[in-house]
């Protein structure tokens, strides 16, 4: 029954290497280079959504200006040429992809709005925990 621990005992690997760390290979982008590039992603994201509420803005001043006019002009039919200006350059405005673009919340805002959120819910069960406690009492 005696048999030496090497006919039965074998070593598969480097001495000294650590189990489920891998070596070499090709490896992908660290964490911190998929970090940099989300950040750079939602920065970019952030600055189309700010952008295109700039042109918002400027399109709705520019239909402001055509809306004054329709009231300052003198004749029938300037008053008319200025309505069908100020009507097409309307539905332009309404129809803008940037609209779409426009309404999307920047990165700071959805966390402003988290906070406000989770600071708003906490107000609530600290007044539903007060009112329990205030009812217990009156018992």
């Amino acid at each position: 029954m005696t048999t030496d621990i090497d006919d039965f005992l074998q070593h598969y690997g480097v001495a000294g290497m650590r189990w489920g760390h891998r070596t070499g290979g090709a490896a992908g982008p660290s964490r911190s280079e998929r970090k940099a590039a989300k950040k750079e992603a939602r920065n970019e994201e952030d600055r189309n959504i700010v952008a295109a509420r700039i042109r918002m803005e400027r399109r709705a001043g520019a239909l402001n200006n055509k809306a004054a006019l329709t009231y300052t002009a003198t004749t029938k039919k300037g008053r008319e040429a200025a309505e069908k200006a100020y009507d097409k350059a309307a539905k332009t405005a309404i129809n803008h992809p940037d609209n779409d673009t426009a309404a999307k919340m920047t990165h700071g805002e959805k966390v402003g709005n988290r906070l406000a959120l989770g600071i708003s819910l906490g107000s609530i069960g600290l007044l539903v925990a007060a009112t329990a406690a205030s009812v217990a009492l009156d018992r």
